[in-house]
């Protein structure tokens, strides 16, 4: 399973994501409820328009992100995203985007 995520700057013109290319869909982030950062990582936590929740890392020098956590506006976590920690390089940042 491949992700992708696009970014736009956040209120402070830090990279957030916007979107999320994930198993050949495109999901938009309808809102960041929080995010935390390590010494070379960043984490986001999301939800999208049905309301389901997203914990994205961006392991920051190599511009790769996964998807750490996937939980259902039903309350089901899935196991197959969970399981996995997917990784991909983004493409290089275009408009605001990685």
């Amino acid at each position: 399973m491949l992700i992708e995520v696009h970014t736009a700057p956040d209120t402070k013109g830090a990279p957030a994501p916007s979107s999320i290319h994930l198993d050949g869909r495109n999901i938009d982030v309808a809102n960041v409820i929080d995010q935390w950062s390590g010494v070379d990582d960043r984490y986001f936590k999301v939800k999208d328009a049905a309301d389901n929740i997203y914990i994205l890392h961006l392991d920051e020098p190599h511009a790769a992100w996964e998807l750490v956590m996937f939980l259902s506006k039903r309350g089901a976590a899935s196991p197959d995203l969970i399981a996995k920690h997917v990784s991909r390089r983004s493409p290089p940042a275009v408009d605001g985007k990685l």
